[in-house]
């Protein structure tokens, strides 16, 4: 394990004990280099800053620490600390409220080292996701189910629509049923004689969104009259029974209902369980019975058998609310005990806002998204130093206000006396007059910023005046003198530059001064960036932007990008990019290489480019057959054996890197028990059944040129299958099925002529180029894959342009693409 001897807090985090009382503390993971690390957060919320007299906007509160783990030894050992330091500065009764997931680890430690002195809260945000996610699996798969059975009505579900219409449909009609159940209740009509009350302006708390399918909240009806139960959801795509398991499912909306008790809460939950119980009973007799239903499994085995049912409550108690009585009176008239207060619910979502700025320092620096891990050297990597320093930057980036940016002036004079000549007068006459100079108005104008701060230039413009002849001149000037002239030449110039890179608008506003509606003008005259040659082979990667599906086009074997699609307000489809493949700028194209079969021709073309499937599209065929096992295996373990702390990596065992030297550093540290335990999985019949058949479909990858090879694996999973069941015990023999279907489902397009081609040509490929490395080692060949057009994504994802939302936006994306990070060596 990391080094866990955490140091003084009051040095290492800046966090002052003696100047903040943390009530309220947040926890929850984020991920660094494979592993989970714990960020321990006060979400207080602090009262807003003013400077100069203006409010500014509230800041969230500030970081305690983040440790290399959440390891139960590594929290007890700062709680415990952590509260010696509390009782140091003057508070030996702390009895925090602590806010976090569902991780059986947080109440463990918490239950040892505060007993009964701290108040654990649940966070809603991830309850609700828990919902959300098991909704939307089972009614997915009890659709499926249903197209598989004796239902006629819905015997063609597969066929007439796509299976991914059925999870947007679950979504929609989740919300609108959540919506329902929130609406508030209608106003009782005013009676005669009395005037109708307008309706109060609630304070009503945000919370964050599970799949996008929770709206604001809106203010909670009167106590007096609760609104009636809404009418189930209707649907011509969803089967009854997936209606009112979304009805089921809306239901749970009670358990934050901050006008029941506890025990009011608990009650209707035990009626909750006992309406799932009678829907699976009636949804399991209109399938086949191998395909048992168990709706909500996970959710009622955490909140009825773990009791996590009363760190959910607890949100709803009086003392585990956020009461800032500090919010500002901006009349000035009120005394400070009549001023409003907010209240807020303790949840992490204050922690969720830091990790996602913790996400974001980690793509705009290159201190933290440094790989440590790159080379073959595994003892060199170093963990321990890694974290210490990611630790140091991220306390210091989030806890420290970011200094505002300064502006200096610069003050310019020109000489009091001219020493030029009339050029007029000496035309005319050859009289050489000397010119009299005379102040003119005072000028201002924005220049080149200097060390971080923004310059303005301050100066007095001058005239030459002629005594014999009055001929007034000016001399060179910083600007064209004229009322749009706020910036120097030399800042114009600056300005066309950075235009022109990797940059947002509001950056570059902040950095110069100068306003967005100039910045707006220069950069609407910048022409479009025309797209590079067109090479032979070409790479296509997919990536969404402004969640919209587009392409990035690249030069396979350098991964120079060459163009980005894009189809507007939709998604790029594959039938798009075939158009684009038939006009005339890309005849020259003669190979396509994707990694994703989505992109592949419905069926091989005899005219047109070659496809080729990447190495890592070939690989992601092998890792969803995997993923399907994994899944079929988990769903036959037991909820308590999947929470116990053994059991909690297997995922991980089974998709990730068998070799125990590429782990994490604290999954090397118990190599032994991890590997133990692959050991017990590869014991069940099922799953060595499948990885065993996934080994023979790799070797199948690299075979031949030609179709015989996948469809050879084809049949022997066939084979296979029917000889493990006659010898397998009775049983063994319905694990073997499922673990064979399991494989279908995801090996099912391989039957298509277009996928078997692109895969085999790709390997073929790979295989060539790995023969040529061999015999001449020292030939700088360019790897058969897509790699380093995925760098070059991976560029263009961590750059200023990608994070832009203004309206040139796509263009300035589409610029820097072609013309930035493709030339980067």
């Amino acid at each position: 394990m990391i080094d866990e001897s955490l140091p003084d807090l009051r040095v290492a985090s800046r966090y002052r004990i003696g100047t903040r009382h943390p009530q309220f503390i947040g926890l929850d993971e984020v991920f660094w280099r494979g592993q989970a690390i714990t960020v321990i957060m006060d979400i207080h919320p602090a009262a807003p800053a003013t400077q100069a007299g203006r409010p500014q906007q509230e800041r969230h509160g500030q970081v305690i620490d983040i440790l290399p783990s959440r390891e139960p030894e590594a929290l007890e050992a700062f709680f415990r600390q952590f509260r010696t330091l509390m009782a140091a500065a003057g508070h030996p009764d702390w009895r925090p409220v602590i806010a976090s997931d569902m991780w059986g680890d947080f109440r463990h430690v918490i239950r040892r080292v505060f007993g009964g002195q701290a108040i654990h809260v649940a966070d809603r945000f991830h309850v609700a996701a828990k919902i959300a996610a098991e909704l939307v699996s089972m009614g997915e798969q009890h659709q499926l189910n249903l197209s598989l059975g004796e239902d006629q009505r819905f015997a063609d579900l597969n066929a007439r629509r796509a299976a991914a219409e059925v999870r947007p449909e679950i979504v929609r009609l989740y919300r609108a049923a959540l919506n329902a159940r929130r609406a508030p209740a209608p106003a009782p009509p005013p009676t005669s004689g009395t005037p109708a009350q307008p309706i109060p302006d609630v304070r009503t708390s945000q919370h964050k969104v599970p799949f996008g399918m929770i709206s604001r909240r809106p203010p909670p009806p009167s106590p007096a009259a609760p609104p009636p139960r809404p009418a189930g959801v209707a649907s011509s795509l969803l089967h009854p029974d997936t209606l009112r398991l979304i009805d089921l499912a809306a239901d749970l909306d009670f358990l934050w209902d901050a006008r029941k008790d506890q025990q009011s809460v608990i009650r209707a939950f035990r009626t909750w369980v006992r309406d799932v119980t009678a829907w699976r009973e009636s949804a399991q007799r209109r399938i086949r019975q191998e395909r048992r239903l168990n709706p909500f499994r996970d959710l009622i085995y955490l909140l009825d058998r773990e009791t996590w049912i009363i760190e959910v409550t607890n949100r709803n108690r009086p003392e585990a609310r956020l009461v800032r009585e500090d919010l500002p009176d901006p009349a000035g008239v009120q005394a400070p005990q009549a001023r409003p207060s907010e209240e807020r619910f303790a949840s992490t979502g204050r922690v969720e806002a830091l990790n996602r700025a913790i996400r974001a320092l980690e793509q705009r620096s290159p201190n933290h998204r440094r790989n440590p891990f790159g080379g073959a050297d595994w003892t060199m990597w170093n963990e321990e130093s890694l974290f210490t320093q990611y630790r140091e930057r991220l306390l210091y980036a989030l806890n420290v206000p970011p200094l505002r940016t300064r502006t200096v002036a610069r003050h310019l004079e020109w000489p009091a006396t001219a020493d030029a000549t009339c050029s007029a007068c000496a035309a005319t006459s050859g009289a050489v007059v000397g010119l009299t100079r005379h102040a003119g108005p005072k000028r201002r104008a924005w220049d080149v910023p200097l060390a971080g701060a923004r310059v303005q230039a301050e100066w007095t413009a001058v005239e030459d005046h002629c005594p014999a002849c009055g001929a007034v001149t000016r001399p060179p000037d910083l600007t064209d003198g004229t009322v749009t002239g706020t910036v120097t030449f030399e800042l114009e110039a600056y300005l066309h530059a950075s235009l022109l890179g990797d940059h947002t608008r509001t950056g570059i506003q902040v950095a110069t001064g100068v306003d967005a509606g100039r910045l707006r003008a220069m950069e609407e005259q910048i022409p479009d960036t025309p797209a590079g040659p067109m090479p032979t082979e070409i790479g296509v990667l997919e990536f969404r932007w402004r969640r919209q599906r587009r392409l990035l086009i690249t030069e396979r074997a350098t991964g120079r990008p060459v163009e980005l699609l894009s189809a507007g307000t939709r998604d790029f489809t594959p039938e798009d990019l075939r158009q684009w493949l038939t006009q005339p700028e890309q005849r020259t194209v003669q190979a396509v290489w994707v990694e994703r079969e989505a992109w592949l021709p419905t069926d091989a073309e005899p005219t047109g480019p070659r496809f080729l499937m990447d190495a890592y599209g070939r690989g992601r065929v092998i890792q969803r057959a995997i993923q399907a096992l994994q899944k079929d295996f988990t769903n036959e373990l037991q909820v308590s054996v999947r929470q116990t702390p053994v059991w909690r990596g297997h995922r991980k065992l089974l998709l990730g890197n068998a070799e125990p030297r590429t782990w994490p550093l604290l999954d090397r540290v118990h190599a032994a028990e991890r590997l133990a335990l692959r050991g017990r999985m590869l014991e069940h019949p099922g799953l060595a059944f499948g990885l065993e058949m996934i080994d023979l479909l790799r070797q199948a990858f690299g075979q031949g040129v030609d179709h015989e090879s996948v469809t050879t694996w084809l049949d022997l999973l066939d084979i296979t299958t029917q000889e493990r069941l006659v010898s397998a015990p009775a049983a063994d023999r319905p694990v073997i099925e499922r673990a064979r279907r399991a494989l279908l489902r995801v090996t099912e397009p391989l039957k298509r002529s277009a996928l078997q081609d692109a895969v085999l040509r790709g390997a073929v490929a790979s295989e060539d180029r790995r023969t040529q490395r061999e015999a001449d080692p020292a030939a700088d060949l360019p790897p058969a894959s897509l790699g380093p057009s995925r760098r070059r994504l991976k560029d263009l994802r961590e750059s200023r342009a990608f994070r832009a939302r203004d309206e040139f936006a796509w263009k300035r994306l589409r610029r820097v693409a072609l013309t930035g990070i493709g030339r980067i060596p």
